[in-house]
């Protein structure tokens, strides 16, 4: 039930070895101590810092298992909707915003 996410810049992402090129890079081969491990049943949603406008999910995830919630002009959280399909086809979420 252990999964794992990370968010930031693309520019953070890079610097963390996340993002390598235009490839996002998940599972054993990425340093783990740059992803926010937690339970899955745990977790319903994650906040965004209050300025981000856009966020954009670099892992895939299916379509209808989330919703990214947006106030105004800003992206307040991504909320899990359907974890077990959320988290069906990787254990690992990286958010870029």
């Amino acid at each position: 039930n252990t999964v794992y996410y990370a968010m930031g810049k693309k520019k953070e992402l890079k610097a963390q070895g996340i993002i390598v090129g235009k490839t996002t890079l998940t599972g054993p081969s990425v340093d783990a101590s740059n992803f926010t491990e937690v339970d899955l049943r745990e977790l319903s949603s994650i906040d965004f810092p209050p300025t981000v406008k856009k966020a954009v999910l670099l892992t895939s995830h299916p379509a209808g298992s989330y919703t990214l919630v947006k106030e105004g002009k800003v992206m307040t959280k991504l909320t899990i909707d359907n974890p077990e399909a959320f988290w069906s086809v990787s254990k690992y979420l990286v958010i870029s915003y």
